[in-house]
């Protein structure tokens, strides 16, 4: 199963934002999180540290990097046991 349901990706992504004050330019990092997710079907925090486009962006989160270590892990959780 490639991709994941973007309702769901979408609802941690709202939990995300309503528990850190992020700017525009953070809320845009993370629908890119997103849109990956949804074609792809997951990431890690290798991806988002390593790859573009995020690894480019990566420091929008310079004060979140904990918190988006976390809410990456939190979508990652979602999707292995649906892709193992």
């Amino acid at each position: 199963m490639v991709g994941v349901d973007r309702k769901n990706a979408v609802r941690r992504f709202s939990t995300f934002i309503s528990g850190n004050d992020l700017n525009a330019e953070q809320e845009d990092f993370l629908m890119t999180i997103i849109a990956y997710v949804c074609e792809n079907g997951d990431i890690t925090k290798e991806i988002v540290v390593n790859e573009a486009p995020f690894d480019e962006r990566l420091s929008v989160f310079t004060p979140y990097m904990f918190p988006l270590a976390k809410y990456i892990d939190s979508i990652h959780t979602v999707i292995t046991p649906q892709t193992a």
